[in-house]
């Protein structure tokens, strides 16, 4: 479960498998907006931001915008506890606040 990558975007929390199937998810300009808080599912903090990249070769060759995510070395577990808990109170469930993210996590994934 530590490789999991969790979104946080105005009124959603999603999850995803891996770094680049989250980063494939994500708008390069609603990353530039600051619509998105990302952490791994230890609670560390993934940086993210937007690179231009090119693809093909020569006069056949294109630029586009593609997002990254980057692990850091800030950890905000209550942040992401928090984030989770605010899911599901949005969502009509009654639980009580998680007492750590492991909790929040398990509660998440079975009543998400």
């Amino acid at each position: 479960m530590t490789s999991d990558v969790i979104l946080r975007e105005p009124g959603d929390l999603l999850r995803f498998a891996t770094i680049g199937e989250a980063a494939q998810y994500m708008e390069p300009i609603d990353v530039r907006n600051g619509e998105w808080t990302a952490w791994d599912a230890t609670g560390r903090v993934l940086d993210i931001g937007v690179e231009t990249a090119r693809r093909g070769r020569g006069i056949f060759s294109t630029t586009f915008e593609q997002v990254t995510l980057c692990p850091t070395e800030t950890r905000d577990p209550d942040g992401l506890t928090d984030a989770i808990y605010a899911w599901l109170v949005a969502r009509g469930i009654d639980v009580p606040r998680p007492a750590s993210l492991q909790q929040a996590l398990t509660s998440w994934e079975r009543l998400g």
